[in-house]
């Protein structure tokens, strides 16, 4: 079932139905950019989390890679926004490289917290 017949007022005990989340999910992804305001926020999250990187490196003598990486995920997500509204499968694979990304950072946060929190914070 494509995404623009899916019914979205029908609602059966608490759950809509009619849709799979694949569809769903695609028609999210790849929707139209939401435009300056979105990239505007996404932008300055980024300049935020690059400001917190700085500080940890320059001030605290150490960094804070997950920061650096968010960043960059924001900034990804920002790039997404901010394209014309006609460029939908531009943005929606910045979208999902944005989502991988920052997956890829939890991933390392799970498995290798040390590459992220630096040395020391393996809990032992």
């Amino acid at each position: 079932m494509n995404t623009a017949t899916c019914p979205s007022d029908v609602i059966y005990i608490g759950a809509r139905v009619g849709c799979s989340v694949p569809s769903r999910l695609g028609a999210v992804v790849f929707s139209e950019p939401s435009g300056r305001h979105q990239a505007l926020v996404m932008f300055a999250s980024a300049f935020v989390m690059v400001g917190i990187y700085l500080y940890f490196d320059v001030l605290r003598d150490g960094y804070l890679l997950s920061s650096l990486i968010m960043a960059v995920g924001f900034a990804l997500s920002g790039f997404a926004e901010s394209l014309p509204t006609d460029r939908r499968r531009a943005a929606g694979g910045l979208r999902v490289v944005a989502i991988l990304w920052l997956i890829g950072l939890l991933g390392l946060t799970v498995f290798a917290p040390d590459i992220v929190l630096g040395p020391g914070s393996g809990g032992h």
